[in-house]
């Protein structure tokens, strides 16, 4: 009888995933970063202006763990569908409106959606309309260990299922 590793099948979905993920993030980011420069004529900015490159590739690694924070709580629920259903509304909708009310505020902004996006600005980090108690970095991380959570429970879920 043979048993199925499946904690190596999740890694190797993982693995495929990502390459995927970090293809076409790459893509759409880097594109719709010129597309909107060009959009903006003068008053649009270039690689080389303070902050477009940290923005550039900040953007790619955020939008990189989203997918992989999805990857994880579609495995956990077992349906992307599913998945989907749940964080589309909640990452759209209830995230952004969650963060701008100030008796919540400081604790919506650690949620992963808003962590990782401090860094697709480019202003100064204390700039009052996009300002956190972190800086972009760290909201990053913060992003990275919701990935990494989901991504765990995700593992957890697809090792103890039966086939």
């Amino acid at each position: 009888m043979t048993v199925p590793q499946r904690g190596r099948l999740y890694l190797a979905k993982t693995v495929a995933a990502v390459g995927f993920i970090v293809m076409t993030a790459v893509i759409a980011t880097v594109g719709t970063f010129v597309v909107a420069q060009y959009g903006l004529g003068e008053t649009g900015v270039g690689l080389d202006a303070p902050g477009a490159v940290r923005t550039v590739v900040g953007s790619i690694i955020y939008l990189t763990l989203m997918a992989l924070f999805a990857f994880g709580i579609g495995a956990m629920l077992r349906s992307s569908a599913v998945a989907l259903a749940i964080l589309m509304p909640i990452l759209f909708l209830s995230s952004q409106g969650l963060g701008n009310l100030p008796a919540i505020q400081d604790y919506a902004q650690y949620l992963p959606d808003q962590g990782g996006q401090v860094i697709m600005h480019i202003v100064p980090e204390d700039d009052p309309r996009f300002a956190k108690s972190y800086g972009a970095w760290t909201g990053l991380g913060i992003t990275g260990l919701w990935a990494l959570a989901a991504w765990i429970g995700g593992w957890f879920v697809t090792r103890r299922t039966e086939a």
